[in-house]
């Protein structure tokens, strides 16, 4: 099973997975009836769960789509621009959002941001840069050789 892992709205900068670096994480979401709840993880494993809530069903609930990770993945995954990086904006979806610092009042957080892949899965900056693509997860095996 992958790992998934984000760059938090308020500071853009990464979620790590657990034992990386511990930090506490925040998950600002809407419940189906439309309320605002907050769950915090100090131990984030990776795998889109905060404070006993996935990341995915919560996606679900805040579009009113049945709860279902694996739906929630794929509607996630398919918006245009998102995945390893994206810069998605809203499709007229409304998104769970992650916060390392305090999050702000219910009222000024904007849902309709999609929460941003960490090029790096929550596993830190690279250990090196690619000398022949200036990718920094080739590991030798640069990307660009493989498409020729």
């Amino acid at each position: 099973m992958g790992q998934f892992s984000w760059m938090s709205v308020d500071t853009d900068e990464q979620i790590y997975n657990d034992g990386t670096e511990a930090q506490e994480v925040t998950m600002v979401y809407k419940n189906p009836q439309g309320e605002i709840l907050r769950v915090t993880e100090n131990d984030y494993d990776g795998y889109g769960e905060f404070g006993g809530i996935d990341l995915y069903d919560a996606v679900c609930m805040m579009n009113n789509l049945p709860v279902d990770r694996s739906d929630g993945i794929d509607l996630y995954f398919s918006i245009e621009g998102q995945g390893m990086g994206g810069t998605a904006k809203n499709e007229g979806f409304e998104w769970p959002q992650l916060f390392l610092a305090d999050a702000p009042r219910d009222e000024v957080i904007d849902f309709t941001i999609m929460p941003v892949d960490d090029p790096n899965q929550g596993w830190g900056e690279p250990e090196h840069e690619c000398d022949e693509c200036g990718d920094g997860d080739c590991y030798g095996e640069c990307v660009e050789d493989e498409d020729e």
